[in-house]
């Protein structure tokens, strides 16, 4: 029985691999939209990209750690601080989508507020926030690689 629980619970923590990687994805084609953007929201996007590689690896090793424990029973499910290491990413990403949802626009108004939009977006974008996001996106991808290592030591 506890090793389905373990089954189900990596199971959730690949689907909300899945969305975060696909909520970085839109993150980055918001900010990649915008002319002119602040080199402070480039470096953003790479630590984000960086964030999505790594996600997309812990979903890959989750699948494969739940094919294996499916068929051997002595191999272990994957490491629970693996599951709480990527709900600290979705954290920061639902941060990251509700400043972005404050600036998107229907696209019948987009063509006749791009300036305002622009604006609009580097105030909410300041500077000293967006470094602030780039630290916690880099503390997530440590926290990560962390919990990486830790979930190979159960497998060792």
């Amino acid at each position: 029985m506890e090793a389905l629980a373990g089954v189900a619970s990596g199971i959730a923590v690949m689907s909300l691999t899945i969305q975060l990687v696909d909520s970085i994805g839109k993150i980055k084609t918001f900010v990649q939209n915008i002319k002119d953007a602040p080199k402070e929201l480039e470096r953003l996007v790479e630590k984000l990209q960086l964030l999505a590689a790594l996600l997309d690896e812990v979903r890959k090793i989750l699948e494969g750690q739940a094919s294996i424990s499916g068929q051997e029973q002595h191999f272990p499910a994957a490491s629970t601080v693996l599951s709480q290491g990527v709900q600290r990413c979705e954290k920061s990403i639902q941060l990251l989508k509700d400043i972005v949802g404050r600036f998107r626009m229907p696209q019948s108004q987009l063509g006749s507020t791009v300036a305002k939009l622009k604006s609009e977006v580097k105030l909410g974008f300041k500077v000293k926030e967006i470094a602030t996001f780039e630290t916690r996106i880099q503390q997530d991808i440590d926290c990560l690689h962390m919990c990486l290592t830790m979930n190979s030591t159960v497998i060792l």
